[in-house]
């Protein structure tokens, strides 16, 4: 009987500690997500941001060439 309890015991224990595994992996597993988010935000962030100061650097140059000197 004792024998058959602790057997008990230790299978929930078991199944409270994967249980707790996988939460925590489901948990890695959405910050990971959420952080290659970011870097991807980043990065199309940081074309765009590059582009617009390639076509203001270009508007400059145009009105700057319209200067009479």
């Amino acid at each position: 009987m004792m024998k058959s309890q602790a057997v008990t015991g230790t299978n929930e224990a078991k199944a409270e500690f994967a249980l707790k595994i996988n939460t925590s992996e489901k948990a890695l597993k959405d910050t990971e997500d959420k952080l290659n988010e970011m870097k991807h935000a980043a990065a199309n962030r940081w074309t765009e941001f590059e582009a617009n100061v390639k076509d203001a650097n270009e508007r400059l140059k145009k009105s700057l060439a319209k200067v009479p000197t």
